[in-house]
């Protein structure tokens, strides 16, 4: 860190900004290089599609779209978590085990997709599991 730093001393005192800028990125790059080349991103996708549900209308399209989606990610060299018509419980436990994954990962990029209802209340938004019931507003959170 000492040598770099009395690289840059020295590159400053010439007085060309431009030059400076493209020498320290340079060196930036010499410097942490290594380490940046070792830290590839993990990729992990959570698809949830919900089509069939109990007391609300059908999505035709819903599980189609996940898969095809879960599919297309697979190719990217994602981790995929693909589930369908998820229960309140069971979509609990999606994001639980995506979480884990998650936490897992010492360098991670996470996808969330998700398709079938939801709903917006006072500006928050909330995914709706297949067996959701709900006739009132407070039964939104339940």
């Amino acid at each position: 860190k000492e040598r770099l730093e009395g690289k840059i001393s020295r590159i400053e005192d010439k007085g060309s900004v431009m030059k400076n800028f493209r020498l320290v990125i340079f060196l930036s790059i010499l410097y942490w290089g290594d380490s940046l080349h070792a830290s590839k991103p993990e990729l992990h996708a959570l698809v949830i599609g919900n089509s069939d549900y109990s007391n609300a209308q059908r999505l035709g399209n819903a599980s189609s779209d996940a898969r095809a989606i879960a599919e297309k990610l697979g190719t990217l060299g994602f981790i995929v978590l693909e589930h369908h018509d998820q229960s309140r419980s069971g979509m609990r436990d999606a994001l639980r085990e995506f979480h884990t994954r998650l936490e897992r990962s010492k360098n991670a990029v996470a996808w969330l997709f998700y398709v079938g209802h939801g709903i917006q209340r006072r500006g928050e938004n909330f995914l709706i599991p297949v067996d959701a019931y709900i006739s009132k507003e407070y039964e939104i959170e339940d």
